[in-house]
Formats: C-alpha cells, structure tokens, sequence
C-alpha cells in the first residue's frame, strides 16, 4: 500500500504539464468547430498569396477568436507552412522576451532582427507567426511594426489575435495599409 505522499505524486506525474482547459481546447480538432468559413478563407491567403502579410483578427471575449486560429493552424500542412503559435499573455512584453519566446517555439537557437532564425532547421515553404492574446503586448506595437515586421522574410507571415482593434499606428500609415488585412 503506498503512502499518501508517494500515491499524490504517481497521480501528478501521469499527468501532462499542459493539462490546462485552455490547451485542452486547442488541441481538440476542427470537427467541434462550426462555421467561420469565411474567416477561414481569408486566413488562408496567408499562406497561399503574397498578400496580405500581417492579418489581424480582433473581438470581444468568447466569439472564438482563439479556436479560429487553433483550427486554421491544425489545418495546415506542415511539409508546406510552419506554424509558430505565441501565447502574448504569457510573454513580458519587451522586444528581449518576445524574440526569446519566438525563437523557443521555432526550436531555434536565437531570433534576431536582420537575421531572424539562427541554428532553424525549417524546410516549410512558409511561416506563420501566430500570436494570440496579443492585447497583452500592445506595449511593443510600434516596435513590432516598426522594427519586427520588416525583419520577416518574404515567406513569413505573421497573425495578431486580440480582444483590441488595431491601433492607429496600423491603420494610419501608408505601408501598414498595405500589408495588414
């Protein structure tokens, strides 16, 4: 008969770290998932079309703004897009930390502007940056437009996820027109 200390820990080692409800449902797959075709359509230019390179998605809490993006970057083949999905939320938002936090998703030895992924070993055709919770981040919006979004290479997209709209910096300049969907 085992004590109750060492029959806790069996219980808690048999469980996987990520056991949360928030990555329970993201792992669930797109049978659960109705509607949002037209959502799904435009994401899909992301990765067939030179345009739009930045998507941003924005609502309210709770109309499925996060399990749209988990259904369209399930969905992906991965011989052809990589997919590197960023929780803002559990990002400090500095420039340091965001790299930081790109480069451990890409499984890659460090991310840098100008160079981007260093020691990646990507053979996708395409990448996507997906970053929900992005409203967590707004602190560094000027920098990823200004600084971030022009070191990508012209086979990485990237998608915003937010409760926010985006700000003026996005819809005001020329350029950011140009590219945001």
């Amino acid at each position: 008969m085992q004590n109750a200390g060492s029959k806790g820990r069996s219980i808690w080692s048999n469980m996987r770290m990520n056991n949360t409800p928030k990555a329970m449902l993201s792992e669930r797959g797109s049978g659960d998932f109705v509607g949002r075709r037209n959502a799904l359509a435009r994401l899909g230019a992301l990765v067939e079309d030179a345009w739009p390179v930045v998507s941003y998605i924005h609502g309210i809490p709770g109309v499925g703004k996060s399990s749209l993006i988990n259904v369209f970057c399930n969905g992906l083949d991965r011989d052809k897009t990589e997919v590197i999905l960023l929780d803002g939320e559990a990002i400090e938002p500095t420039s340091k930390n965001f790299l930081r936090a790109l480069a451990d998703s890409a499984k890659c030895d460090e991310w840098t502007i100008g160079k981007g992924p260093e020691g990646h070993k990507n053979v996708a055709n395409r990448t996507l940056i997906a970053v929900d919770n992005y409203e967590h981040l707004l602190l560094l919006d000027d920098w990823l437009r200004a600084h971030f979004l022009p070191s990508l290479t012209a086979n990485m997209r990237l998608v915003l996820v937010s409760r926010l709209p985006p700000n003026m910096g996005w819809t005001a300049s020329p350029t950011s027109q140009r590219i945001l969907d």
